[in-house]
């Protein structure tokens, strides 16, 4: 009997194993499935934040976006969606603009959009307008 029960849980842990390492699998495969495309890139004066607007697209099955993020000035543009401005559309026509007022106050013209996803306000103690 105590060697049918080691058995088992050994068979278990096996399995438990093969699951995790093919749900990690799997996520790496499919993680790059998106890809973002720069339109245009503004460094805040002598701010440690560059805004940058760029199109994400994710495959024939979902249609154009146009996004802004907030990432450090050194720093790539990562594999992912903007975290502060998400809308409908490609930015050639979107005609979104960016512009930093200061250091701390970024304004983003929203020309053409078709829908508002994401819309944040602050994003690490930079203060984000709208027009």
């Amino acid at each position: 009997m105590k060697g049918f029960l080691s058995a088992v849980l050994i068979i278990l842990g096996i399995l438990a194993g093969l699951a995790v390492a093919g749900f990690y699998f799997l996520d790496r495969l499919f993680s790059d499935l998106c890809g973002n495309e720069i339109f245009q890139e503004k460094a805040a004066p002598k701010g440690r934040f560059k805004a940058v607007l760029f199109q994400r697209d994710c495959g024939a099955t979902t249609g154009f976006s146009t996004q802004v993020s907030l990432i450090p000035v050194d720093a790539p543009l990562p594999n992912e969606s903007g975290n502060v401005f998400v809308t409908n559309g490609h930015p050639q026509d979107t005609q979104i603009n960016l512009q930093w007022r200061t250091p701390e106050n970024l304004l983003i013209r929203n020309g053409v959009s078709l829908k508002t996803i994401k819309q944040e306000v602050f994003y690490q103690g930079i203060r984000i307008d709208y027009e």
